[in-house]
């Protein structure tokens, strides 16, 4: 399509708002049949300077034949992204659940909007929207971020496939997340646990809740580990696989670095093996065989254990002990922080963890843990004043019966 020259802005006034209005204007040159001139417009808001992106933004589209599909809605595209997502097979069925939630967030504001129409300033004005005059409940700071990380995703795709000339979201700010920090067991608590866990005869719910404090497992992985995964003499468990809410089978962990070997501290890999024969002998009793294939922590016919019923045993256990408010990550994300705490390196903690880095491990696990704020100025005066009996001393991990 051949443009002529660089194009124009007109400017149209404000909105109610205050928000400035420009219209742009692109000839096309000589209509050779009608004898006129073509022209292409369109209606923007922002400052002069958006303005002026926009309109190489519509030189661009032009140019490159993007008008092709001018008629072509958000909800439409959405559909497409969305049917194209789940037949991939790369996400989990609660992904595309999640996915389904936000379009619908989506939906009442931009369901009907032409593709090439939401431009950067359509998607500011939707974020504050979402999150002030829903007309409901606002949505939370990390909800909006999760609404917008997916958004970005399905523009990129469309500029992608040249539906658009490029993705809005590029030049729009994230919502800022406000989820309150997690906390972590304390050291005191986090012994009471394991006490209280190890009490009398092994079984599933109680493995599955040691396995998450004492190895750093996320329940997905609790649920998924097979007996194949325990090496009894080497003392350790691999993560090979984990059991989603929603799928049917067990899939591979949530990414490559998830895929790892974790040493048990003894006591652990003792508990563990007794409850191996404690099982056996049940499944026996209901003439059912364990198997290298068996789930660790089973159900009550040596069958995969769906990740929520584990956590609705959990939530029962810390009401009757009287743990206040703690759900079942809360103990993976103990592991996690008195390893740090106990001054293990991030490297090896992000590896026990399954991150692929350390970016997780220091933004979420290594928090303030009030005895180091202790021993941290004890050190310093033992710096300052050369008295070794201040100097701060780390505690070791293997004092919670745990290993790193």
């Amino acid at each position: 399509m051949e443009i002529v020259g660089k194009g124009s802005i007109e400017h149209l006034g404000t909105t109610k708002d205050g928000v400035n209005r420009w219209r742009l204007t692109v000839s096309l040159g000589r209509d050779h049949i009608d004898k006129g001139y073509k022209r292409e417009r369109r209606v923007v808001r922002g400052s002069r300077r958006e303005a002026e992106r926009a309109l190489r933004l519509f030189v661009n589209e032009l140019e490159s034949g993007l008008r092709a599909d001018k008629k072509l809605v958000f909800a439409d595209f959405a559909k497409t992204w969305l049917e194209e997502r789940r037949q991939s097979g790369n996400y989990s069925v609660n992904t595309i659940k999640k996915n389904e939630y936000m379009l619908r967030v989506l939906m009442p504001y931009l369901g009907d909007v032409r593709l090439l129409d939401i431009d950067s300033m359509t998607i500011s004005s939707l974020f504050v929207k979402l999150r002030s005059d829903r007309g409901g409940k606002p949505l939370s700071g990390t909800t909006a971020h999760d609404v917008f990380v997916m958004l970005n995703h399905m523009m990129k795709d469309a500029a992608h496939h040249r539906l658009i000339a490029s993705n809005p979201c590029e030049v729009v700010k994230a919502p800022k997340t406000d989820t309150e920090e997690k906390e972590a067991l304390s050291r005191d608590e986090a012994r009471r646990m394991i006490e209280l866990l190890s009490e009398g005869e092994p079984d599933a719910n109680r493995t599955g809740a040691l396995l998450a404090l004492c190895a750093g497992l996320r329940r997905e992985e609790v649920c998924g580990l097979r007996w194949k995964d325990f090496d009894a003499e080497a003392g350790c468990v691999r993560i090979a696989q984990a059991v989603t809410e929603h799928d049917k089978a067990p899939k591979p962990p949530k990414s490559k670095a998830s895929v790892r070997a974790i040493p048990l501290d003894p006591d652990t890999a003792k508990r563990l093996g007794e409850w191996k024969e404690r099982q056996k002998a049940e499944l026996q009793d209901i003439g059912v065989e364990q198997v290298d294939s068996t789930p660790v922590v089973s159900n009550g016919v040596g069958e995969y254990m769906i990740p929520s019923n584990l956590s609705r045993w959990f939530r029962g256990f810390v009401a009757q002990n009287s743990f206040g408010r703690c759900g079942l990550h809360k103990l993976r994300h103990t592991f996690g922080t008195l390893l740090v705490a106990s001054g293990i390196d991030l490297v090896t903690v992000a590896h026990l963890m399954g991150h692929s880095d350390t970016a997780m491990v220091s933004k979420v696990y290594a928090h303030v843990v009030p005895d180091n704020v202790v021993r941290a100025t004890k050190a310093l005066g033992g710096v300052l004043y050369g008295n070794a009996s201040t100097t701060a001393v780390v505690m070791p991990f293997s004092s919670l019966g745990m290993s790193a």
